[in-house]
């Protein structure tokens, strides 16, 4: 992720009173889920409660698949944890659709 980007996520969740306590950046090549054991841990430290908000540029940093990033968002939410994905404006706090 490019510093600007990051600053700017850094920024808007400082004006929702969010800290950041730690960025995970997948890397482009990355082709499958599989492949992304970086997600993985960070998943399940969430799902340990390690943190209880998310924060991802596009929902296709979940999966390549959509509806496999559907059922990740899902699944994060019905374990109580604030999904905010930038991309798409969704914020799984104020959007009950995902509940």
């Amino acid at each position: 992720m490019k510093s600007q980007k990051l600053n700017q996520m850094r920024t808007m969740l400082a004006s929702l009173g969010i800290p950041v306590r730690e960025v995970y950046v997948d890397q482009d090549f990355e082709q499958t889920p599989t492949d992304k054991p970086g997600l993985k841990r960070m998943i399940a430290r969430l799902l340990n409660k390690e943190f209880d908000v998310f924060v991802i540029d596009s929902i296709y940093d979940l999966d390549d698949n959509f509806l496999e990033c559907i059922k990740t968002l899902q699944h994060l939410v019905e374990h109580d944890i604030r999904v905010i994905c930038l991309d798409n404006h969704i914020d799984s706090a104020f959007d009950a659709s995902l509940c």
